[in-house]
């Protein structure tokens, strides 16, 4: 997301912190497990409703999404809205993943997580930076990953499931390019983090503190989902 949204020349009395980002993503993060455990408990009583789990969970959760970029003002209720949609979406992706790859779920989570902390240790230390070449490099590859997604769910409409096909493929290459999406994800925690950041040095309104949480919720399930596919990948290897 943008940082240019919290740029600007006034200075609000009621104005973004670093501790309240961190505590409405905390929020966010328990509305995705609660909403999460839902789904995985009505998928292990009835299967059937995966593909309406799904679908309700990923529409509605990138609905939200779109409201809260393009709105930031509507953040505080778009951004939960988003997690609740979206714990759906991964409570019953997870399950099936699972049944399929016993204990994948719990890697999946304990890498990511373990991702996050070394993220945000880099970023703490300086040791990754969100400079103007960072930044342009990080969010066009995110762009190219995404329109190829769209380009490959638009062919499998259309009876070519090559690209998909590629996408989830348990060949190395297949694994390579999720192994690439995964380091991504990773990187785009660090121009959430400097947005949280500035955030908070220019006095940004309170509201884009669920903006930012929103943010970097979107990056860790984006990180979470791939590293689940990435860890799926390796398994049909053995």
């Amino acid at each position: 997301m943008s940082e240019d949204r919290l740029l600007g020349e006034a200075v609000y009395e009621d104005s973004m912190t670093v501790k309240g980002t961190v505590q409405k993503t905390a929020i966010l993060f328990a509305i995705v497990l609660f909403t999460g455990s839902i789904a995985w408990s009505m998928m292990s009583t009835n299967p059937a409703l995966a593909n309406m789990l799904t679908i309700v969970g990923a529409i509605g959760g990138m609905i939200s999404a779109m409201i809260g970029i393009f709105r930031p003002k509507s953040a505080g209720i778009s951004a939960p809205f988003y997690a609740a949609f979206e714990g759906l979406f991964l409570g019953a992706v997870s399950f099936m993943f699972n049944q399929a790859y016993a204990g994948i779920v719990f890697q999946a989570i304990i890498l990511t997580l373990g991702v996050l902390l070394v993220m945000l240790g880099l970023y703490s230390g300086r040791i990754l930076k969100a400079t103007n070449t960072f930044v342009k490099v990080v969010v066009s590859a995110t762009i190219a990953v995404g329109a190829f997604y769209f380009i490959a769910m638009i062919a499998s409409f259309f009876g070519s499931d090559s690209l998909m096909a590629f996408t989830y493929g348990s060949s190395w290459f297949s694994i390579g390019f999720t192994l690439f999406v995964v380091v991504l994800a990773a990187l785009n925690f660090v121009i959430d983090f400097d947005m949280v950041e500035k955030g908070e040095e220019h006095g940004a309104p309170r509201f884009m503190e669920w903006y930012g949480a929103m943010s970097i919720m979107i990056t860790l399930i984006w990180l979470y989902v791939n590293i689940l596919r990435l860890l799926a990948q390796l398994a049909n290897r053995d």
